[in-house]
């Protein structure tokens, strides 16, 4: 896993569709926690399987990238810290508060099938409110760091 001091440019944007090329897409700059950008929008593209693409409906991203004018659209990497508030859970093979949580261990799916997915959507909803919390406290701690 990464960490924030790995990327040149840190910044919250929302996503606001396909760009003109196949593959793009725009972000709109609502703030820069780290590095240089005077445009209000960023072109990213989905590069390969290990890209991201943002989607309108994700509202708001926390986005971690290395990028300088000559290089083009910026990559989202997929095994990153990059990150929507809709699903703001990093994906490593290391379980932390910031983990998707694991399917329900206390329930069987197969005996009982709707108190394992009732189960599932409480688990989930707690982390994803604990994973919120731990994206709020760092761009709070970006913000401390570089502003």
């Amino acid at each position: 896993m990464e960490s924030f001091a790995d990327h040149n440019l840190i910044f919250l944007a929302e996503p606001l569709g396909p760009g003109d090329e196949e593959g793009t897409y725009n972000l709109k700059v609502l703030e820069i926690l780290k590095g240089n950008y005077s445009d209000s929008v960023i072109i990213g593209k989905y590069y390969n399987s290990c890209s991201q693409y943002p989607r309108i409906e994700d509202k708001m991203w926390l986005v971690y990238t290395n990028h300088d004018r000559e290089d083009g659209p910026i990559d989202i990497s997929d095994c990153g810290l990059s990150r929507s508030i809709r699903f703001p859970f990093l994906l490593t093979d290391k379980q932390t508060d910031a983990s998707l949580p694991p399917p329900p261990r206390n329930v069987d799916y197969e005996k009982n099938e709707s108190d394992w997915n009732l189960q599932w959507e409480i688990d989930f909803t707690e982390g994803k409110r604990k994973a919120l919390i731990l994206l709020q406290k760092e761009i709070q701690m970006i913000r401390k760091k570089y502003k």
